[in-house]
C-alpha cells in the first residue's frame, strides 16, 4: 500500500510530460495562413523575371511570419481567379481587397492600409473626358472583378472590356487596342512607364479612392485576431524601409534645357522689369525733387522780396531758421540765430514775451500779435511780431520792423498838439468848417464872442 501513492505520482507526472510534448509538436505542425492576392499590381505584388513573388506586400507577410511564428502561404493569381477561389473556401485571407457592399456580407475587413486613387486613362488625341459619364459611348478597360467594374456599373457604363489583370488591360493599350481605360494608379504607373507609353496617355482626377484592406471569411474570429496582431507588431520604421525599398530614394532632378531656358527667360524679364520699373522710379524722383526745388526757389525767393523777418521757433523756444532782407534789423548775423534759444538772443522782458506768445500759438491755434522795442547800434527800434502755429511743435513768427511808422506816428502827434496849443491860445476867431459850412472845429474865443459853449456850435453852420 506504501507503494501505491508513489507509483501513481509518477504515472502523473509521465502524463504531464507527454501533454506538454504533444503540444509543442502540434504547434510546430500548425497549418500556415493560406494567403491569395493580385499578381500584377507593381510595387505592392508582382513577378520577377522567374516568375517568383516580390513587392512590398510580399516582404510583409515575410516580416509577419516572423513577428507571429506563424508560416503564411502565398498565392498570387489574375484577381476574378483569386475572388473565386477565396469564396471557395481555399484560402484563408485574401489581400489588395478593396471595400465593397457585396463583399462586405461575405468578408471580414482588417483595417484599410494603403488609399488608391482610381483614375481615369485616355488617349492623349481623345478630349472630352473629364468623369465617368463621359465615358458613355466608349468602350473602356477594366480588370475581371475589380471594385470599378461595380463604380461603372452604377454610373451606367456598360460598354466594359474585361482583362485577367492590368498588365494585360496595358498591353492592350500599347497594341492600340483599346485607348481608355480604368485603372488603379499604381500599377498604370508602373506599366506606362514600363511600356515607354507615359506620353501616350492622360488620365482624368480620380473617380474615388479606394483602400487596399486584408480581410478574411465572415465569422473566422480565430483568423482575424492572427492576422491583425501580426500586421499591429511591426513598428513603423520596419514599414518604412520596406516600403524604401520598393519606392526608391529620391534621386537629384535632372534639369533639362528647355527648363534652364525657361528659367533664363523669367530671369531675363523680371531683370528687364526691375530696370524699367527703377528708371521709371529714378525718372519720377527727378521730375519731383526738380518741383520740388523750383518751388523751393520760388519760395523763398517770394520770402526774399518780403520786407519782413521770418523765424522758425521750436516749442522749447528754439530757433530752427531764418530769414532777413535787411540785416541791420537783426541784433546778430542770421546764421548765429539758428540754435540758440530766444533767452539767448532777446533781452529778459521780450524774451519772456516771446516765450508766453509762442506757447499760446501752440496751444489755441489762434493767431498771436505784440510789438516790443530793440536798441540796435545806439538807436531804438520798434518791431511788431505776429506768430501761429506752424506744426506740432512748432511756430512761425513774422517780425516787421515798425521804426518808421512809430516815428511818424510820434511826428504826427507832436505836430497836432502843437496845432492845438496855437490853435487855442490865439485871440482870433478860429474855425474849421465842411464844405457845407458846418463848424467841425472851433477855438475858445468863440465862446467868449458869441455866448455859446462849443458843444453848441459844433455840428451848426456859421452863416
Amino acid at each position: 500500500m506504501v507503494r501505491f501513492p508513489r507509483l501513481l505520482g509518477v504515472l502523473i507526472l509521465a502524463w504531464c510530460v507527454m501533454v506538454a510534448s504533444a503540444g509543442s509538436i502540434f504547434a510546430s505542425d500548425a497549418q500556415p495562413v493560406r494567403v491569395v492576392m493580385d499578381n500584377n499590381y507593381p510595387p505592392f505584388v508582382f513577378q520577377d523575371g522567374d516568375g517568383r513573388l516580390q513587392g512590398i506586400l510580399v516582404d510583409q507577410w515575410r516580416l509577419w511570419e516572423r513577428k507571429t511564428g506563424r508560416k503564411a502561404e502565398l498565392h498570387a493569381m489574375d484577381w476574378n481567379e483569386a475572388l473565386r477561389r477565396m469564396q471557395a473556401g481555399e484560402f484563408d485571407v485574401i489581400d489588395t481587397i478593396f471595400l465593397t457592399e457585396n463583399r462586405a456580407r461575405q468578408y471580414d475587413y482588417l483595417p484599410a492600409y494603403q488609399k488608391i486613387e482610381v483614375p481615369i486613362y485616355f488617349d492623349r488625341e481623345i478630349s472630352g473626358i473629364v468623369d465617368a459619364s463621359s465615358l458613355t459611348g466608349f468602350a473602356v478597360g477594366v480588370k475581371k472583378g475589380d471594385a470599378a467594374i461595380e463604380f461603372l456599373t452604377r454610373q451606367g457604363i456598360d460598354s466594359l472590356l474585361l482583362y485577367d489583370s492590368y498588365k494585360a488591360i496595358l498591353e492592350a493599350a500599347r497594341d492600340r487596342k483599346i485607348t481608355v481605360f480604368v485603372v488603379d494608379a499604381p500599377p498604370a504607373r508602373y506599366f506606362l512607364h514600363k511600356f515607354g507609353m507615359q506620353g501616350r496617355f492622360r488620365q482624368t482626377e480620380p473617380l474615388y479612392v479606394g483602400e487596399f484592406h486584408r480581410a478574411v471569411r465572415k465569422g473566422d474570429r480565430e483568423m482575424f485576431d492572427l492576422v491583425k496582431g501580426g500586421f499591429e507588431a511591426m513598428s513603423a520604421q520596419e514599414l518604412r524601409e520596406i516600403e524604401q525599398k520598393w519606392y526608391g530614394k529620391p534621386v537629384a532632378p535632372l534639369v533639362e534645357p528647355r527648363q534652364v531656358l525657361l528659367g533664363l527667360g523669367v530671369i531675363v524679364l523680371v531683370v528687364s522689369g526691375l530696370v524699367v520699373w527703377n528708371w521709371s522710379l529714378r525718372r519720377a524722383v527727378a521730375q519731383r525733387t526738380a518741383a520740388l526745388e523750383a518751388s523751393e526757389r520760388r519760395n523763398r525767393t517770394i520770402v526774399e522780396a518780403l520786407p519782413d523777418m521770418l523765424f522758425r521757433i521750436s516749442s522749447d523756444g528754439r530757433f530752427l531758421d531764418c530769414q532777413a532782407a535787411d540785416h541791420e534789423s537783426l541784433l546778430m548775423p542770421l546764421a548765429q540765430f539758428v540754435g540758440k534759444n530766444v533767452s539767448e538772443v532777446l533781452p529778459p522782458d521780450i524774451a519772456e514775451m516771446t516765450i508766453k506768445h509762442l506757447d499760446s500759438a501752440l496751444r489755441t491755434g489762434a493767431l498771436q500779435q505784440y510789438e516790443y522795442r530793440l536798441t540796435i547800434g545806439g538807436a531804438e527800434r520798434f518791431y511788431e511780431s505776429r506768430m501761429v502755429r506752424g506744426g506740432d511743435q512748432e511756430a512761425l513768427a513774422v517780425v516787421r520792423d515798425v521804426t518808421d511808422r512809430k516815428k511818424a506816428e510820434a511826428d504826427l502827434l507832436k505836430k497836432t498838439h502843437e496845432l492845438n496849443t496855437f490853435f487855442n491860445a490865439s485871440l482870433d476867431l478860429f474855425c474849421i468848417a465842411d464844405m457845407a459850412g458846418n463848424f467841425i472845429r472851433l477855438n475858445t474865443e468863440w465862446e467868449i464872442t458869441l455866448g455859446y459853449s462849443l458843444a453848441e456850435l459844433e455840428g451848426h453852420r456859421f452863416l
